[in-house]
C-alpha cells in the first residue's frame, strides 16, 4: 500500500542549498586545455603585431610634429631637425 524509497537521496555538501541541488556545477575538463591555448595564441599575436604597432606609433608621432609650426616646436624645446630624434628617443624608452 505504501511505497518505500529504495535508496536515500545523495548527501549534500555543507552549505549547499536548493539551487546547488538543481544546478550542479559543470565539469571544467574543457577549460583546463582551452585557456592556456588561448593565452599562448594571444601572446603570439601580440608579438607578431608589435613591429607594426611600433612603426605606426612612430609614424603618427612624426606626423604630429610635422603639423606643428616652428614656434610650437620651439616652445617644447625642439626644432625641425630634432623632431625625429625626439620620437626615436621616446620609442626607445617605451621598450
Amino acid at each position: 500500500m505504501y511505497r518505500t524509497l529504495s535508496a536515500a537521496p545523495p548527501a549534500q555538501p555543507a552549505g549547499a542549498g536548493f539551487a546547488a541541488t538543481l544546478c550542479p556545477p559543470a565539469p571544467s575538463a574543457g577549460r583546463t586545455v582551452i585557456g592556456p591555448m588561448l593565452d599562448t595564441l594571444a601572446t603570439g599575436l601580440r608579438a607578431a603585431l608589435r613591429p607594426w604597432t611600433d612603426w605606426n606609433n612612430r609614424r603618427l608621432a612624426i606626423a604630429e610634429f610635422r603639423r606643428m609650426d616652428t614656434r610650437m616646436l620651439g616652445d617644447i624645446g625642439l626644432d625641425r631637425a630634432q623632431a625625429r630624434a625626439a620620437v626615436d628617443a621616446m620609442m626607445a624608452r617605451r621598450r
